[in-house]
């Protein structure tokens, strides 16, 4: 029988801005009284997920994470 190790990894975001006081953050993205499609926006900025050409290109999912419009 094999065991199931569970492992809980930091998130990007909180590895990114160390500073942030992101208790306060989760707190006001879940009690803030705004339509869901502005929750989830605030949503995908706040975990650093939005499908950018450089994630896409990562996941395999374009060619290139080129700028379509200056190359870089």
């Amino acid at each position: 029988m094999t065991a199931k190790i569970e492992v809980i990894t930091e998130m990007r975001i909180i590895r990114k801005y160390p500073d942030t006081l992101w208790e306060r953050v989760w707190k006001n993205l879940h009690v803030a009284e705004v339509p869901g499609s502005v929750k989830s926006t605030w949503y995908r900025a706040i975990h650093d997920i939005f499908p950018t050409k450089e994630r896409l290109a990562a996941f395999g999912l374009t060619d290139t994470s080129s700028c379509v419009h200056c190359g870089h």
